[in-house]
């Protein structure tokens, strides 16, 4: 979970989270699914957005993102980086 914009009043949040096992395609046992959510405390309310699928052994290091602009990244286990993009007036 990270916090994506701020200021004393409002602020939005992006959160990743693993998918249930019944919420994944039975046929894709070589990968894992992982929600993404954005809290705006405007609306507050949670948004979803298309689940990313990631290889089985590969996963978001929780505690490393960064954000700049409309892109979120994440580090992945692998030493990669997986970038989200968000337009910021949908949100």
């Amino acid at each position: 979970m990270a916090v994506m914009t701020s200021n004393p009043l409002h602020f939005k949040i992006i959160r990743l989270s693993t998918a249930l096992p019944s919420d994944m395609l039975k046929d894709k046992v070589n990968y894992d699914y992982f929600h993404i959510e954005l809290f705006s405390s405007t609306t507050w309310e949670w948004r979803e957005f298309r689940d990313i699928k990631l290889s089985s052994s590969v996963f978001p290091v929780c505690d490393e993102t960064v954000i700049s602009g409309c892109v979120v990244y994440f580090l992945l286990s692998n030493d990669t980086i997986c970038d989200l993009i968000y337009i910021r007036k949908n949100i």
